[in-house]
């Protein structure tokens, strides 16, 4: 299996069982373009099944996910081929986030023999708890608190749609600038303010998609207790 393969495990979460009968199964909607379908990296359900096939040489596997906000590590022997991964208790809509999933496989003298990789989002849409403000009275679509989930998507414009990957530049007026090479011309990144020491200020964030002369721009400044948002 090659990198991000465990990704469309996750997303299918599918076992094949044998049957003495020839029976059909249900139908199965499969994503199988990464590069421009976002379905298969997003969380639906606060219980995410994780299964995955052994390396032949492999004798144990550490497992790591990491988002914005929270991380984990767990081992597994050989006898172990899957995981529940719960996103948060039960009942609690969880926060929005974008997780790096990594499994790692070792042989018996704990040296790499193969790694399989995912990017996972959770958002609110998703779960059905997202709220619409379609008008400037209210201001709180305005406002990003701590961090943000910020989507992409080279399909927004015909003269974009070939592309395959993109690049989100964060410039902080008079201060850093930070460049992300994006893997795919659609997804989601996270924007941790926190712990990158962002503080506060206007920011030039340029979203472009490689091949394209066409990018977006938007100029956004973040205040003590809220975020202002101008889109340009």
């Amino acid at each position: 299996m090659k990198l991000k393969a465990l990704a469309a495990v996750m997303a299918a979460a599918l076992v094949l069982r044998g049957s003495a009968s020839a029976a059909s199964s249900p139908p199965i909607m499969l994503n199988v373009s990464p590069s421009h379908n976002m379905q298969w990296s997003t969380v639906f359900t606060n219980e995410v099944p994780l299964r995955w096939d052994w390396h032949d040489d492999a004798v144990q596997a550490e497992l790591s996910v990491t988002g914005m906000k929270s991380a984990f590590m767990t081992n597994f022997t050989r006898s172990v081929s899957n995981y529940l991964w719960r996103v948060c208790a039960a009942g609690i809509l969880p926060e929005e986030d974008v997780y790096n999933v990594t499994l790692t496989f070792s042989d018996a003298s704990e040296e790499v023999v193969e790694t399989l990789a995912a990017d996972l989002v959770v958002i609110h849409a998703a779960f059905g708890e997202t709220s619409v403000d379609p008008g400037p009275s209210d201001r709180k679509w305005t406002r990003v608190n701590g961090s943000c989930v910020v989507p992409y998507n080279a399909a927004w414009l015909p003269e974009t749609i070939a592309a395959s990957e993109s690049e989100l530049v964060i410039a902080k007026q008079g201060g850093a600038v930070q460049t992300n090479n994006l893997s795919y011309a659609s997804g989601y990144f996270g924007w941790l303010f926190y712990q990158n020491n962002w503080g506060y200020g206007e920011f030039d964030l340029t979203l472009n998609f490689y091949d394209s002369a066409e990018a977006w721009t938007v100029t956004l400044k973040r205040l003590p207790g809220g975020t202002l948002l101008f889109y340009q």
